[in-house]
């Protein structure tokens, strides 16, 4: 009988802590990472935030992709160790490598009056432009030592981390054939077994990837400039997607075979099949028309295919005649970092949080960030975030200073962002706001800074009641499936005994 109770309970353990783990890349095609199978995952939309979340809600898994500004790994981690001990947190920290990327691992707990939350974070710094935070987390109060339970899920999903390397090489494109249209006087090169369809549909030209299921391709369409300035056509095709739900990211300047022109990314949800996909858009100056550049694919099979999309779109050319009289290329100027931009365009700044309606306790996540337009100078900027009273700041990313009011000061490059954030945990019931400040201005003119202040209602509810089976069926999957393979066993055993007895 204990062979057999025993064997239960060893069940009962393997159940709950199978975790093969599934693979993730993130949108940018930055990194992969395995998460445990059962776990939920959201994203932000240019993939340089996501969170990784356990059946029960109680572990998240944070990793964030960071533009490295020029800063060492000693910086960073003296900012991170500092802000630590301002915070009055009792902290280990050690030396670490995972697949072949150096970086640093703190280990420490964060209390407030509900729970005590425990924490290891991992700064990984490979040579290049971004850094990596991989923040694992777990409340560990009302429930007993939450940490040690979740504690090898969290080093598997830690350890699997690894950064994709990218190619490199500008080395002519091999295996590729060549498109020329002289009816829009361009030429384009695509991989060999690739299509090519003419006028599909709304669309001039489809270079399509035919291959099983795959909806992967690329779209060019000519359209005539109309007499707009290349400025007035850039904020047409925002306004545009914008009406659809479409937001832009990843957006800059480019020359592509001496063609001026301007590139983003954006996702895009099939509203019949509801897939999504991730596209990159380039839009090409080419005297009084336009070519526009839209390389597609799935969610999943972008990151595979963008290396792939990259080069079709830099072999983009003009056919010269020697018949017609060329139309000079239209230049596009950027605004040097001291040069006055228009005073009727302004940054974007946004105060986002994750949760708006909580219950007390839970934690929520503030955001405060800044995007300044291609067509301005250098900008620098103050952001801050002003928590209310009656919650407690349980950590930040990217803060200089607080506690109170949480700020960073940084300088921002035409068409990028910035942003800071704090984890608050609200303490009381009630209605409360957030204060967003900022103040910016561009190039050396700070006469003319200018201020922005968001508000960010937040709604706290009492605690809720613990959660029935009902709301989460796996929970009620294993305890039905472990009863009857119990039931079974007891069955197995009287009947032993009583054939015994016989």
């Amino acid at each position: 009988m204990k062979k057999i109770i025993l064997s239960f309970f060893i069940f009962i353990l393997l159940i709950n802590n199978a975790s093969a783990l599934k693979t993730f890349t993130n949108i940018g095609g930055d990194f992969t990472i395995g998460y445990s199978a059962g776990w939920s995952y959201t994203e932000n939309y240019d993939g340089a935030d996501q969170t990784f979340t356990s059946q029960t809600g109680r572990a998240k898994v944070r990793i964030m992709v960071v533009p490295s500004d020029e800063i060492s790994l000693t910086q960073i981690v003296d900012n991170k160790e500092k802000d630590l001990k301002d915070s009055n947190i009792a902290f280990e920290s050690n030396l670490v490598e995972i697949n072949g990327v150096s970086g640093v691992e703190w280990t420490y707990s964060e209390y407030s009056t509900e729970q005590k939350l425990r924490k290891k974070q991992v700064i990984l710094f490979p040579q290049g432009e971004k850094y990596y935070i991989i923040t694992t987390s777990v409340a560990d109060y009302p429930y007993s030592d939450n940490y040690a339970f979740y504690s090898g899920d969290f080093d598997q999903i830690i350890n699997s981390f690894k950064v994709i390397t990218k190619p490199t090489t500008t080395a002519s494109v091999s295996g590729f054939e060549i498109h020329n249209d002289p009816l829009e006087n361009f030429k384009i090169k695509y991989p060999s077994g690739w299509k090519i369809f003419e006028n599909y549909g709304d669309r001039y030209l489809y270079i399509a990837y035919l291959y099983g299921e795959s909806r992967t391709g690329i779209y060019v369409d000519v359209f005539s400039l109309g007499g707009r300035s290349f400025s007035q056509l850039v904020n047409d095709i925002k306004s545009n997607k914008n009406r659809q739900g479409i937001y832009l990211y990843n957006e800059k300047n480019i020359t592509i075979n001496n063609l001026k022109g301007i590139e983003w990314e954006f996702r895009y949800t099939n509203p019949s099949t509801f897939e999504v996909f991730v596209e990159k858009e380039v839009v090409l100056l080419f005297g009084n028309k336009y070519y526009v550049i839209t390389a597609f694919s799935e969610r999943d099979t972008y990151p595979q295919y963008s290396y792939l999309f990259d080069r079709i779109i830099n072999s983009f050319g003009i056919i010269q005649s020697s018949t017609k009289t060329q139309i000079p290329i239209e230049t596009i100027t950027t605004p040097s970092p001291t040069s006055q931009p228009s005073a009727n365009i302004r940054p974007s700044i946004n105060l986002h949080g994750e949760k708006t309606d909580v219950v007390r306790g839970e934690p929520i996540l503030l955001t405060l960030s800044a995007v300044t337009d291609i067509t301005k100078g250098q900008m620098n900027v103050q952001l801050t975030l002003i928590p209310p009273s009656g919650m407690s700041v349980t950590s930040s990313e990217f803060v200089t200073s607080g506690p109170g009011q949480y700020t960073a000061n940084y300088k921002v490059n035409p068409g990028d962002g910035r942003l800071i954030s704090i984890n608050l945990q609200a303490n009381q019931e009630g209605d409360f706001e957030v204060k967003g400040w900022t103040v910016y201005y561009f190039g050396d003119d700070k006469a003319n800074g200018t201020e922005n202040t968001s508000i960010l209602p937040i709604k706290v509810r009492p605690n809720e009641a613990p959660i029935s089976l009902n709301s989460n069926p796996q929970i009620f999957i294993i305890i039905f499936v472990s009863l009857l393979i119990f039931i079974f066993m007891i069955y197995i055993f009287i009947f032993v005994k009583f054939n015994k007895k016989i």
